[in-house]
């Protein structure tokens, strides 16, 4: 887990481009590792039943497009972390890059994704009234998983291709 937090907190720093002005809503640097640990720690105890959980791929390609194409006005925690998450997947897979990845790294490219799109809806007043940033994140996360251990168990031999094949299908 600790190399997930470390991972998490690198992708959020280069995400945020190291500048003064990058937007991570009410504590800074900090603050994002706080949420990425808390989440971390909330997700530990749920391992075992993301394993067993599932996620509709299409219903989720639905959300992405929904919020980051469409512009949903009243965006709610499910919305915004199941998006984010298909983001991840969407730069995850891309370029190859998940030959070398690993499930840290895809799950913390969507809690960073999470937190980037949560202070972008913030900014523009398009967050559902009971949406806080650490229910998105760790909504992203949840999902992200869900879709790793989705994509195993339809590889056999394992490995993140799976996840390559699953993006082919529902993200354009």
């Amino acid at each position: 887990m600790d190399s997930l937090l470390k991972a998490g907190t690198d992708m959020l720093s280069k995400s945020s481009g190291g500048s003064g002005d990058s937007k991570q809503g009410g504590g800074g640097g900090g603050g994002s590792g706080d949420l990425f640990s808390s989440v971390l720690g909330a997700l530990t105890h749920k391992e075992d039943d993301l394993k067993k959980g599932d996620v509709d791929e299409k219903e989720a390609a639905e959300k992405h497009d929904q919020v980051y194409n469409k512009g949903d006005k009243d965006t709610s925690v499910n919305a915004m972390g199941t998006a984010a998450a298909m983001q991840a997947l969407k730069k995850f897979t891309s370029g190859g890059k998940e030959e070398s990845g690993s499930k840290n790294d895809f799950v913390s490219l969507a809690m960073g994704e999470a937190s980037k799109l949560f202070d972008s809806k913030a900014a523009d007043g398009s967050v559902a009234n009971n949406a806080d940033k650490q229910s998105v994140i760790q909504k992203a996360a949840e999902v992200a998983m869900k879709l790793y251990f989705k994509s195993q168990m339809e590889q056999s031999g394992g490995g993140l291709g799976g996840l390559a094949n699953m993006a082919s299908k529902f993200i354009k």
